[in-house]
């Protein structure tokens, strides 16, 4: 078992690392169904209290035991009462013990365990009797508030902020199968971000689970969850609302073919565990994609709605409307008529935004138009052109493009000036549709005559990952020039990004896991281009996926 190997880890927050891991980590399970829970009756728990040997725990042993098995506060009574009585967690609270492992030593949670698990056993634990393990730590090099393995027999667990609570319910959520809770849609994408879930958003309360999460594990009354495919009105009561009183689905279920996924429509009050939930959620219908095909068990917060608003999906067909609200129901429309198209004026893009050269040469530039009709629309074909001055020639290839709603298509406008000219001039490049929809945008074209010499290369290169913001900084130091720099043009991995007047540029198309390299070129109103910059290479950290959480 402890020769598998693991392909990362997930942390609770905001920052998710990845590193190649060696044979000694753990192995990562995926969880085999979805919608019907195999994760039922006693999960028996060893909570395994370990020190480092700089640095001890803040917390008890009494306060964690009570944290975890309270019969009415407690992870345990949260996941029995989410779980309609299914999901039981009890076990014992052992420890501390103190590791030959330093806080400030390399994050390494296999050596964690088998440390912690081997003081354990000395003092007389029999470890084995224990499916779900966790290992409770002082703070450390390891990020984050904890990490937890998906699925499984036996699943292992560490803390490393003991007193946060939501630390637990998020990573022992991953040891029995959920994966996070995330927001796209009205919200910024996120991998996390649902504050309705502990699976996407761990604080120091035990709140309670999202409908779509509780459907994945199996645990919504069947009689509660109702799967909608025609137009209706439904009284739509709190998920955590059991009460005779309170009659129709906590959930519907709407089927989004596109994707092969699912609509959730819940509707949470203050009751029970969801007392604890972020606030924004209450009074407001709560609508999630997700899935049952044992593919994934991620939710996504599309929509939050609150009176008269509605939440439309095109592609399908399907409107959600909020009509009204109260303590015990949220009257609910759902309709899967049509939506009309709604055609709308592109948008369009032009790089580089200026250009330079000598008399009689050509300059090019990428357009890029993108079609903003509505996605109940059919695809629209735009004609291209550009407008130059006098004298001068130009050429777009293609000529036409054709879009569907929401997409890009690109073309090539080649302009070549007269050999008389020399300043700065101004053409124009334009997309047309034959419902006399346009969009133009212009660029600069600077001709100079006489001069053949180019800048300095730019020097100092330096590349700065900020994953806060999700952006790779570059800066460098300026170049010269005999008639003055006017640009830089940026490289990633050979091939180009942009120009800019600055000595600054930030990269904002990355992916997690990846390494790029980057050089800078700087160039003048005659289009002489200096040699690059000495390359620079950025290594960036993975985002983790159905693994180690």
């Amino acid at each position: 078992m402890r020769n598998t190997s693991a392909r990362g880890v997930c942390i609770v927050g905001l920052l998710v690392l990845v590193a190649a891991v060696g044979p000694s980590e753990i192995s990562i399970h995926a969880k085999a169904e979805a919608g019907t829970t195999t994760q039922s009756a006693d999960q028996r728990t060893l909570v395994i209290l370990a020190n480092f040997s700089d640095k001890a725990l803040t917390c008890t042993a009494d306060s964690v035991r009570s944290l975890m098995f309270d019969p009415t506060l407690s992870l345990a009574a949260l996941y029995k009462d989410n779980s309609r009585g299914t999901v039981n967690f009890s076990g014992d609270v052992v420890g501390p013990y103190t590791l030959n492992i330093a806080s400030t030593d390399p994050c390494g949670l296999s050596a964690v365990s088998v440390g912690a698990e081997a003081m354990a056993t000395a003092s007389g634990v029999d470890v084995s009797a224990y499916p779900r393990r966790v290992y409770v730590l002082p703070p450390s090099t390891c990020p984050g508030g904890g990490n937890g393995t998906m699925s499984g027999v036996p699943t292992y667990a560490w803390i490393h902020s003991c007193a946060v609570r939501g630390n637990y319910v998020h990573n022992l959520g991953h040891n029995l199968g959920m994966d996070h809770a995330g927001t796209s849609g009205n919200f910024p994408q996120t991998e996390y971000g649902d504050s309705s879930d502990p699976l996407g958003w761990a604080n120091n309360v035990f709140s309670g689970f999202n409908a779509p999460h509780r459907h994945q594990m199996g645990w919504l009354d069947p009689t509660r969850l109702e799967v909608v495919s025609e137009d209706g009105s439904f009284n739509v009561v709190p998920l955590a609302l059991d009460s005779p009183n309170a009659s129709g689905p906590k959930m519907l279920s709407i089927a989004k073919s596109d994707t092969n996924e699912l609509y959730s429509v819940s509707y949470r009050q203050p009751v029970g565990f969801d007392s604890y939930v972020d606030g924004m959620a209450f009074d407001r219908l709560s609508i999630h994609r997700y899935r049952i095909d044992g593919s994934s068990t991620k939710t996504t917060l599309v929509a939050r709605l609150e009176d008269g608003e509605s939440f439309v999906d095109p592609v399908n067909g399907i409107t959600i409307r909020l009509i009204s609200h109260s303590a015990t129901a949220a009257s609910t429309e759902v309709s899967f008529a049509g939506v009309p198209c709604q055609r709308t004026s592109p948008t369009l893009a032009v790089l580089p935004q200026t250009t330079s050269g000598q008399p009689g040469t050509s300059v090019n530039y990428t357009m890029s138009l993108t079609n903003a009709d509505s996605q109940a629309c059919s695809s629209t074909t735009f004609a291209l052109s550009a407008s130059v001055p006098a004298g001068w020639s130009s050429t777009v290839l293609p000529s036409t493009i054709t879009v569907s709603p929401g997409g890009s298509g690109q073309a090539t406008v080649s302009v070549r000036s007269s050999s008389s000219a020399q300043g700065t001039y101004t053409s124009t490049v334009a997309g047309n549709s034959a419902d006399g929809r346009s969009v133009s945008a212009g660029v600069t074209h600077v001709v100079v005559v006489g001069d053949s010499e180019p800048p300095t290369p730019p020097t100092s290169l330096v590349a700065t990952a900020n994953k806060q913001q999700k952006q790779i900084q570059l800066s460098w130091d300026r170049s010269s020039d005999n008639t003055g720099v006017i640009g830089y043009r940026v490289w990633r991995d050979g091939s180009p990004m942009g120009t800019t007047s600055n000595t600054t540029w930030v990269d904002e198309a990355w992916k997690s896991g990846a390494s790029y390299s980057y050089i800078v070129a700087a160039y003048d109103a005659a289009g002489n281009v200096s040699p690059p910059s000495t390359g620079v290479m950025v290594n960036l950290p993975g985002a983790g996926g159905r693994g180690s959480k």
